[in-house]
């Protein structure tokens, strides 16, 4: 679905030995997806057989939080501190597969990614272990020799992909012209595409366009997995750590909404706005990807993300 030439890039690396992976992209882009999609694959079930561990993290707040969870994984009984017990343990079986999803919980903090990445170095020091992690943003962690060429982060999908996602969900019956108007919502993310599609699937495309025009993103914000929620999704991007140590980031992903064509570098610094260190407020929404540049070098945020934040209070610019 989403991610194959993707997939195909991370097996390569794979077929090479014990690689260091990681998949980075905004919020819905289908890191996840595409994390279990590699864990599941042929290939790497049978060079892992039984010692392929998919981690969580979001519920991690510390080095100890996480060496826990993965020693909860590898069966081992909750202590004070397991990274030292984990450690002897990847370097006592081979191979191993670790998988750390949504590890930018725990990497983001500064009380804590000088831990964190002291701990991901200790990983990768055992060569028979692959590392795999998914996180949102641009920005790998340091102090780990990632396998290169390194993954570009996870863009949207291309139209054929997003159509073939879309119909895989909810049929091919839809008039290609009502078709495109859903795309137009989801800018091609994955998520939004899933979560529309079913919906589509529920309702028609009429029904489901007619209600977009008043609910907007909370239309597709409800169910019983909140994981699913796109709201939620762009609301843990806006309350990383990056945003919180720059306020005006918030700011500046307002006005950004306000633009459907994005802003230049020319614009932004002559951008008559209370926003103070814009160049800075740029470089925190790249790295947490709640915006990109286009290939003109055109700061933009995606749609999903443009309706999301013109619900909030959007600054004045003056």
């Amino acid at each position: 679905m989403v991610v194959t030439q993707t997939l195909a890039d991370i097996l390569k690396l794979f077929r090479q030995g014990s690689p260091r992976i990681a998949i980075l992209g905004a919020g819905g882009m289908g890191k996840t997806s595409l994390a279990r999609n590699v864990v599941h694959h042929e290939e790497v079930t049978t060079k892992y057989h039984g010692n392929r561990f998919f981690v969580t993290c979001d519920t991690a707040s510390s080095k100890s939080e996480l060496a826990g969870l993965i020693g909860a994984h590898l069966g081992m009984k909750p202590g004070e501190d397991l990274t030292r017990v984990v450690l002897q343990r990847f370097s006592s079986s081979a191979p191993n597969l670790l998988i750390l999803d949504n590890l930018e919980t725990v990497w983001e903090p500064t009380k804590s990614r000088k831990h964190i990445e002291e701990f991901l170095s200790l990983l990768t020091e055992i060569k028979s272990l692959a590392l795999l992690i998914a996180m949102r943003g641009t920005e790998r962690p340091s102090k780990v020799q990632w396998t290169r060429p390194f993954l570009q982060p996870l863009p949207p999908l291309a139209q054929d992909a997003a159509r073939k996602m879309f119909i895989d969900i909810a049929d091919d019956k839809h008039p290609l012209q009502v078709l495109d108007q859903v795309f137009a919502l989801t800018d091609n993310m994955p998520l939004s595409i899933s979560l529309l599609a079913h919906l589509v699937d529920i309702e028609g495309c009429k029904e489901m366009l007619s209600r977009w025009e008043t609910e907007k993103t909370s239309l597709i914000s409800d169910g019983s997995d909140r994981r699913s929620y796109l709201e939620l999704s762009i609301t843990l991007s806006r309350s990383s750590p990056r945003i919180a140590s720059t306020p005006q980031a918030q700011d500046l992903l307002a006005l950004l909404s306000m633009l459907p064509d994005g802003l230049s570098d020319v614009e932004l610094k002559q951008t008559k706005s209370p926003i103070l260190d814009i160049l800075g407020c740029k470089a925190a929404l790249l790295h947490t990807a709640l915006a990109y540049t286009d290939g003109h070098k055109w700061l933009k945020v995606l749609v999903p993300i443009r309706e999301y934040m013109g619900k909030l209070s959007l600054p004045q610019i003056r």
